[in-house]
């Protein structure tokens, strides 16, 4: 039972982020969240964005990998599911930032994205 008010709630603040994003010009991720019978906890990572709303990190690869200049902000199918490439986070085993259409972040390596087919 506590799960799906989990799950409820992230999403619900998901879309709540969206607008005080705009507001303060921020990128807003909501990260893994523990919980018992009682309550939970989660993390929030709150980072600069450009005035276009990329984060830095994600205009660095822009600026710098044409392939990713290529991909960001398309979509494509993985599964029974649309994503869409939203970021890049240097450092990470899996870097490509994608949005699921239900609104969950998921990460990609880049052979995987490569392979993928666009629309």
């Amino acid at each position: 039972m506590i799960v799906n008010k989990i799950d409820n709630f992230k999403k619900d603040l998901r879309e709540a982020l969206v607008a005080l994003e705009k507001k303060y010009g921020v990128k807003a991720d909501i990260g893994r969240a523990s919980y018992d019978s009682d309550q939970f906890s989660m993390t929030l990572k709150v980072t600069n964005a450009s005035e276009d709303g990329i984060d830095v990190w994600t205009q660095r690869a822009i600026n710098s990998m044409p392939w990713f200049k290529d991909i960001f902000g398309k979509e494509f199918v993985d599964g029974r599911h649309t994503f869409k490439v939203v970021g890049y986070e240097f450092g990470k085993t899996y870097p490509i930032k994608c949005v699921r259409d239900d609104g969950r972040e998921f990460g990609y390596k880049q052979g995987i994205v490569n392979d993928a087919k666009f629309f």
